[in-house]
């Protein structure tokens, strides 16, 4: 057996470590945040922000507070500015806060965890925060408090004397691991209890096998505890106890998916107080005063509602639990001894409830015997008591055990429900079994009974089979032998009684017309029931049934039927004012109607008889006396009724012209068209004045329709056609040229361009209405496209000219024509003047002459006086010369004894200054000839004279070609 044990304990072992060697779970590790804090940036435009680590730990996020004020999740990181907001990046793993200031606490909260981070230096370009003020806050699992055990205080009996530093989980060997904080503290461990049952102390480390049990074993020198987590679930509460008291938590994340590093929350010390001392003793009771086994029961503490303990009632009823404290406490039953009920209600022990002597608080819990019931309905499978034979009421007995125990007598309630109930029965004998329910009940004549079991106990069915009979006949036909083939293949008969069918059957040519109802029920509460038979009605017959004996019918169908024959008049042409058609049956004339358009040219001959007296079906025909003028043609048959056509043979004849709107061509060709298909053509020219007359024409087609007649005009390239008139007046074609040209414009300047100009089209010298802008962009060229080269109204070829909108200062000149495109030139225009102020320098003349040159030609001369204050000016001169402009300037004729110089110029004025020459001295005759030295001076000085004229004179020049 061990060696059987030992094989199954190490298989299991090398299982745990393949799977979770797969799954790749840690078997120890270290502590694990939520979310990690791994930098942060001060204040800027929007506020500040953190740095997690992941993506994933991110998302996790749920709340931000600072110092305690909830702040709110916002899309967009404008919105940080109005402050209290906060937003979670979607790219990066960032958190971005509204503004904080130094010593803020910002709380950031995950389902599982409170993180704190305090702010040092808000406006930091870096990390605003210090990372050792982070604080990390495990929650519980509705996301309460922090799980942090008290602070120890030495000398006060109410400090823990152990503190959890952390735990793991080894899931190869089924264990759940504890460390603890300071040295020595696992050692102080004396009792494990899991949801208050007792953990067997290993003195040696725990095997795999050991994991299969509930054990515990103190490693001193690692100061830790390991326990075997077979009973530890999540929830479940786990108590270590010292001499001092009870460290408990709850643990969590354990299971096949659990993790290492946080299995415990809600860690709570209890001090002995003087010590656990105290019992509780239950006394598990019957109504009768008997005590009761088995009855469990959850010890919960009130103050902190965990379950310190449990008591099970041995076979006396008695049951205990020891080493509480003196507190109170509330008894919860979770299992009832078996065959009672389990009490729903808590059973307080106060600390009054203690005596001091005994340490011992007793209780006396009374639970009642479980009770059931057995109940069902009586069925009768007897046809409703159709032969009247069931009873008033029956008797059934309740067995137990197979024991009759009671006795009920059942009888119909007002709905006919037969029913039965036995209330208030012990579900369990006094030994705890379950008691065996049954029922029975007294024979019945005629019925037999089956018992069937349901949910509350068991149905009795009784059955009787009644008496049947059966009820049958057959069908004979009256109709020549089906020789009109109107019988149908099948009929319905009905099976009535009282005159309500109840049934239906067929009877058919293929079982020869015969009809059975079997296994009738031969009695309805007793009395026997009378059955009688109809058919349902078959069209064209009449039906007759008689009894053939008892149960036994015969139905016979008789042939029959009347036949209308409806007559219609139709006519092609105009209708006549009456017609006569006669009826003939088997050649015979039998009637005759008037047809008119009174009686909408329709009479129908009814009520005739179908079939002779032989049975043989009748042979009608119609015959029309004769219309003038009009063809007769009989369609139809007594069965689809008759048509009487009479057709028109008038002839028509239409007339079609041609115009035109436009230059004719030479020809055209035209078709008629009847109802859409080509019937005829003609050709229309100048030589049959575009005139044609389709003639001999049918009016109507061959049943009896107006023929449309439509004229189709061959397309021709360049002209739209319009066909108006009709068949009746004749048809018109016309045809309008729809020649389309394009007119092109360009513009030249002489002298400057302007901007831009606005070229209009005008139509046989009438605004259209349309205009191109032309420009430098453009090249100054644009086009009115698409334009009719006819009138719609005459033909005439329309006069296409253009016209620009006037520009001051230019003249303007259209060349060209539509055809080849137009040209508008414009010339730039302008009149000037040029004044002329004469000045002297010395005395003045009497008179100067002024030349005007244009371009270096004169062009006119004015003489100045003083009489005109020596001033003149030539006016209204012509300031542009294709297109450029006229460069004017001024000469004057030489005057005697002065030296002329103008300045200025045609657009300020010249001014012409006359300077009066100085006069030669004239040589003395008495001087005597100059010889030696001074004849030469002499000669020297009149060189001298000489180059200084040469020198003022090409000076002159150069100045008056500069001038000029």
């Amino acid at each position: 057996m061990k060696r059987r044990l030992k094989s199954f304990v190490l298989s299991m072992t090398l299982i745990f470590t393949l799977v979770f060697s797969t799954l790749n779970i840690p078997v120890m590790a270290g502590e694990q945040h939520s979310i990690d804090i791994t930098g942060s940036t001060g204040n800027g435009i929007f506020g500040c922000s953190l740095k997690v680590k992941t993506m994933e730990q991110l998302k996790k996020i749920k709340e931000i507070k600072v110092n305690g004020e909830s702040f709110t999740k916002v899309s967009n990181k404008s919105d940080l500015k109005s402050g209290k907001k906060y937003m979670l990046s979607e790219i990066d793993p960032d958190i971005f806060l509204s503004a904080v200031k130094n010593n803020d606490k910002i709380e950031i909260t995950t389902d599982t965890e409170k993180v704190t981070v305090t702010v040092k230096n808000a406006n930091a370009f870096g990390n605003m925060h210090d990372s050792k003020s982070i604080v990390y806050s495990k929650l519980d699992a509705g996301g309460g408090g922090n799980v942090t055990p008290p602070k120890p205080n030495a000398g006060n009996e109410n400090t823990p004397d152990l503190e959890i530093a952390s735990s793991a989980l080894n899931f190869s060997y089924h264990q759940l691991i504890l460390n603890f904080k300071k040295p020595g503290m696992a050692e102080k461990i004396k009792e494990v209890k899991v949801n208050g049952e007792n953990y067997t102390k290993k003195d040696s480390p725990l095997t795999p096998g050991d994991g299969f049990g509930k054990f515990f074993y103190i490693d001193s020198a690692n100061n830790k505890i390991y326990l075997t987590n077979t009973g530890i679930s999540n929830g479940s509460r786990v108590e270590l106890i010292t001499d001092k008291g009870t460290t408990s938590f709850t643990a969590q994340h354990m299971g096949l998916l659990g993790s290492s590093g946080n299995n415990y929350k809600d860690v709570k010390f209890e001090p002995k107080n003087g010590g656990n001392d105290f019992s509780i003793k239950v006394f598990k009771k019957n109504e009768n005063g008997k005590g009761l086994a088995g009855a469990e029961f959850d010890v919960v503490k009130n103050a902190s509602g965990d379950v310190v303990g449990k008591i099970t009632t041995d076979a006396d009823g008695n049951g205990h639990v020891a080493n509480l404290a003196k507190d109170n406490y509330t008894l919860r039953e979770t299992k009832a001894p078996r065959g009672y009920v389990k009490s729903e209600q808590g059973i307080e022990v106060k600390k009054s409830d203690f005596k001091d002597a005994t340490k011992e608080a007793f209780k006396e819990v009374e639970n009642k015997k479980e009770k059931t019931s057995i109940s069902g309905d009586k069925k009768w499978n007897d046809g409703d008591n159709q032969d009247g034979i069931r009873p008033d009421e029956v008797e059934v007995k309740l067995l137990a055990n197979g024991a009759p125990i009671q006795n009920q007598t059942l009888k119909p309630d007002p709905t006919g429900k037969w029913s039965y109930k036995f209330d208030d029965l012990d579900k369990y004998d006094n030994d705890g079994n379950l008691i065996n329910y049954t029922v029975e009940e007294d024979e019945i004549q005629g019925y037999t009974a089956s018992y069937e079991k349901t949910a509350t106990g068991y149905d009795i069915i009784n059955e009787h089979k009644p008496e049947t009979v059966d009820v049958k006949g057959d069908k004979k036909w009256l109709d020549d032998n089906d020789k009109d083939k109107k019988r149908p293949d099948e009929i319905t008969v009905g099976l009535y009684v009282d005159n309500t069918k109840i049934k239906e059957t067929k009877a058919t040519k293929a079982n020869n017309w015969e009809f059975k109802f079997e296994n009738l029920p031969k009695y309805k509460k007793g009395k026997k029931i009378e059955y009688t038979v109809k058919e349902e009605p078959v069209e064209g017959y009449t039906s007759s049934i008689k009894k053939v004996s008892d149960n036994v019918y015969q139905i016979v169908n008789t042939i029959t039927g009347k036949v209308s024959i409806p007559v219609n008049k139709t006519w092609i042409g105009p209708k006549g004012e009456k017609a006569v058609v006669k009826l003939f049956a088997n050649g015979v004339e039998k009637e005759k109607a008037e047809l008119t358009a009174g009686n909408n040219w329709s009479h129908t001959f009814a009520n005739l008889d179908k079939y002779d007296d032989q049975g043989k079906k009748i042979a009608y025909t119609l015959k029309e006396e004769p219309v003038q003028n009009y063809d007769s043609e009989i369609t139809g048959s007594a069965e689809s009724g008759f048509t009487v056509k009479n057709t028109n043979n008038e002839k028509i004849k239409i007339p079609v012209e041609k115009t035109w709107v436009g230059p004719k061509l030479e020809k055209v060709r035209v078709n008629l068209l009847a109802d859409g298909v080509v019937k005829e053509h003609a050709e229309l020219s100048e030589a049959n004045g575009w005139k044609h007359e389709f003639k001999g024409l049918p009016k109507y087609k061959p049943d009896g329709s107006k023929i449309e007649y439509k004229i189709q005009e061959i397309d021709e390239p360049n002209y739209d056609s319009e066909i108006t008139g009709n068949a009746e007046d004749g048809f018109k074609i016309k045809n309008t040229n729809n020649e389309k040209i394009n007119v092109p414009v360009e513009k030249k300047w002489i002298g400057k361009e302007a901007d831009l100009v606005k070229v209009n089209l005008l139509a046989d010298g009438k605004d259209t209405g349309k205009s191109v802008t032309l420009d430098k962009t453009s090249q100054w060229k644009g086009e009115f496209k698409n334009l009719p080269k006819y009138d719609d109204k005459d033909g005439h070829e329309i006069a296409y000219t253009v016209k620009e909108n006037k520009i001051e200062g230019y003249v303007s000149n259209v060349s060209g024509n539509a055809k080849d495109g137009f040209v508008i030139t414009n010339t730039i225009t302008g009149k000037t003047s040029v004044s002329v102020e004469k000045r002297w320098v010395g005395n003045p003349a009497k008179s100067v002459t002024v030349n005007l040159l244009a371009d270096g030609k004169m062009v006119d001369s004015k003489k100045i006086t003083k009489d005109d204050g020596w001033k003149c000016t030539f006016e209204n001169l012509d300031k542009y010369k294709d297109g450029k402009e006229i460069r004017y300037e001024i000469t004057e004729d030489e005057v005697a004894g002065y030296t002329a110089s103008i300045k200025g110029d045609a657009e300020s004025g010249f001014v012409i200054t006359n300077t009066q020459d100085t006069p030669k001295k004239p040589k003395k005759p008495n001087d005597p000839p100059k010889t030696g030295d001074d004849s030469g001076a002499g000669v020297y000085g009149s060189l001298m004279g000489l180059a200084l004229v040469g020198i003022f004179s090409a000076r002159y020049v150069n100045k008056r070609r500069k001038e000029m």
